[in-house]
């Protein structure tokens, strides 16, 4: 199967040539078609097949001609190619994005942890409403969604990959409810999220031992923090799921969690951490 994907400026600038041609089919317009040559060049293209016939229009070159210039291209010559197909579907009649951000917040929101309300609403009243608030979801495109998702990426990649979540929760939940057509599909879905840098280094075995001697050496005012700093590598905890611990939250073989960032969970004490 030919790969296909939202052909956005950002997606394009990461597309390669290769040793012999290939192409790349827009998710948004069924028969736009991006070709990319061995020399670099990236030509726009329409493959339609007409009376069993395949026919290849094309369109012009990247990145003279951008992606909704291509797109408007493509349904101006799709039309005269074919006059009786439709070119698209009516987009349904949905309601407005800031009036099921304001009822996911009333009946939703409530279920979150406290320290999880104030981002959450922070990424929406910043970055969801002023881009999306006045549209009808059913209006609102895969390029609306990939142009803003793409801006904001380059100020702040994990803040995009946040705030684009939080867009799918929304419609997700809408469609749960009953707020929006079951079948109606998610703009934001083929959209690539930013790869996460990784935030420090994992420890080999010889970091590990000589970070266990120190622990264990540690005296005075040091030993409470190194023990909690032990009992992190022995279980898996977070440091926060550590430093709130209370005694009733402590068994025999096992602690219990009863507000961790996943939800409540028990986490098995293996023989060095019960000591």
């Amino acid at each position: 199967m030919r790969p296909a994907a939202l052909l956005t400026p950002h997606h394009i600038e990461s597309l390669k040539p290769s040793t012999r041609e290939y192409a790349v089919d827009d998710s948004q317009c069924k028969g736009l078609r991006l070709r990319i040559l061995p020399g670099g060049t990236k030509t726009w293209m329409i493959f339609k097949r007409i009376d069993g016939k395949p026919r290849r229009i094309t369109l012009g070159h990247w990145p003279e001609v951008t992606p909704d210039a291509a797109r408007l291209a493509f349904y101006s010559r799709a039309a005269a190619l074919e006059p009786n197909a439709p070119i698209w579907d009516a987009q349904p009649s949905t309601i407005t994005f800031a009036a099921l951000s304001a009822r996911f917040m009333e009946q939703r929101v409530t279920h979150f942890k406290p320290s999880s309300v104030g981002p959450f609403r922070a990424y929406v009243e910043t970055q969801l409403l002023p881009n999306f608030g006045n549209q009808s979801i059913g209006e609102i495109t895969h390029a609306h969604v990939a142009a803003w998702f793409h801006a904001y990426s380059r100020q702040r990649p994990g803040g995009a990959n946040q705030a684009l979540g939080h867009f799918t929760t929304i419609i997700n939940w809408g469609k749960s409810e009953g707020h929006l057509p079951h079948n109606l599909p998610n703009p934001a879905a083929p959209i690539r999220r930013n790869r996460s840098i990784a935030r420090g280094r994992m420890l080999n075995f010889d970091q590990i031992c000589a970070l266990a001697c120190v622990l264990t050496s540690a005296e005075g005012c040091h030993w409470l923090p190194a023990q909690a700093i032990r009992l992190c590598l022995l279980t898996g905890c977070r440091k926060g799921e550590v430093l709130s611990l209370q005694w009733s939250h402590v068994k025999t073989n096992r602690l219990i969690l009863a507000d961790a960032k996943t939800g409540p969970r028990d986490v098995m004490l293996n023989a060095p951490a019960r000591v």
